[in-house]
């Protein structure tokens, strides 16, 4: 049963190369389907800054422009607001619900967490993203 479902998910949701790139004991590149490729996707944009894709400037995301502001009322809205825009152009599988926001002011990281509906099956798709407000090393 599971099997015939990850081939339904892998055929309207894709497959891509497995991050970090790895080789599985074939030689082969591994791959992701389904909702994890879809996830994989969405950190992917979201890691990946504005004007830093070779071949695509326009990819990206504008999160890295808040890494050192303040923890203040501005921070929210402005995560929230450059989160929603890269899914909403790039990522067409999904349409984004929701994120609300873990503050760890101590570690300087901002978990947010982020809900998406996957639009061919309706199901809610939840995935965490650590923003790192100052370098870490």
């Amino acid at each position: 049963m599971t099997s015939t479902m990850s081939l339904k998910e892998d055929i309207y949701l894709g497959k891509s190369l497995k991050f970090p790139i790895s080789i599985d004991q074939f030689g082969k590149a591994e791959t992701v389907g389904g909702r994890e490729s879809v996830s994989q996707s969405i950190l992917d944009l979201l890691e990946t800054p504005f004007r830093d894709s070779f071949f695509v400037p326009e990819r990206g995301s504008r999160l890295e422009e808040l890494t050192f502001e303040p923890n203040d009322n501005i921070l929210k809205p402005l995560l929230r607001t450059f989160i929603f825009e890269v899914i909403k152009t790039w990522e067409k599988r999904v349409d984004p619900i929701s994120i609300d926001f873990e503050f760890l002011p101590e570690e300087a990281l901002v978990n947010c967490s982020l809900q998406v509906r996957i639009k061919q099956s309706n199901e809610i798709e939840s995935l965490i993203f650590p923003f790192y407000r100052e370098l870490t090393f």
